[in-house]
């Protein structure tokens, strides 16, 4: 039973590790969307006032943009699979046998007692 709680909480430790990791890089991917987006939308805007005219987004920074959106929205999944993982294992308890059948003798583990255990 300790080497089960043990080796949970090594497991959690490292789930939590991974969760955060996963977070920040969807942080950072959504901040570089977000980057783009406002530059592309302020070179829209000065060319607008300058010309007077629409001008449609240049194919690089849109396909920059799905790229950043592709991977903050993977980076998110990836979070999200980590932390259900970990939802998983601390809610799973540690196995526990019922009956072990040895030769002839049946053992009934659960209704053993400390001093039939001896």
């Amino acid at each position: 039973m300790l080497r089960w709680v043990s080796a949970c909480r090594a497991s959690s430790t490292a789930l939590v590790e991974l969760a955060a990791e996963a977070f920040e890089d969807y942080l950072e991917w959504s901040e570089s969307l977000h980057r783009q987006a406002a530059t592309e939308a302020e070179i829209e805007r000065n060319h607008l006032a300058r010309h007077g005219r629409w001008k449609p987004q240049r194919v690089v920074s849109a396909e920059a943009m799905a790229q950043s959106a592709k991977m903050a929205d993977q980076t998110h999944q990836r979070f999200l699979r980590t932390i259900a993982a970990l939802g998983h294992l601390r809610r799973a308890g540690p196995v526990s046998i019922g009956q072990v059948n040895i030769a002839p003798q049946q053992v009934n583990i659960a209704r053993l007692t400390a001093d039939e255990a001896g």
